[in-house]
């Protein structure tokens, strides 16, 4: 794939990112169940970057760019669906 697609790519993928998190630090999202599919659908997105990665192999800044994406996932995850005990 060329690199400007990764580039696309990877900026597609932070837009979305950068709008969940707004989302939910704004405190947007008003239907429980829609934060039950938000955190039910993190890993599976997790897993897609991943998989990304392996494609992308051979470009280290777009594998650096998709651990920060993951970084970003988990730390959604960490501060809106963990719950303390």
């Amino acid at each position: 794939m060329s690199n400007s697609n990764r580039y696309v790519i990877s900026v597609k993928i932070k837009q979305r990112l950068l709008e969940l998190e707004k989302l939910l630090e704004e405190k947007q999202i008003k239907h429980e169940w829609i934060m039950y599919v938000i955190e039910n659908l993190i890993e599976p997105v997790k897993i897609g970057i991943s998989h990304l990665q392996k494609t992308y192999g051979e470009d280290s800044q777009i594998n650096a760019t998709f651990d920060l994406f993951i970084a970003r996932l988990v730390n959604i995850h960490n501060m809106h669906f963990l719950k303390e005990i």
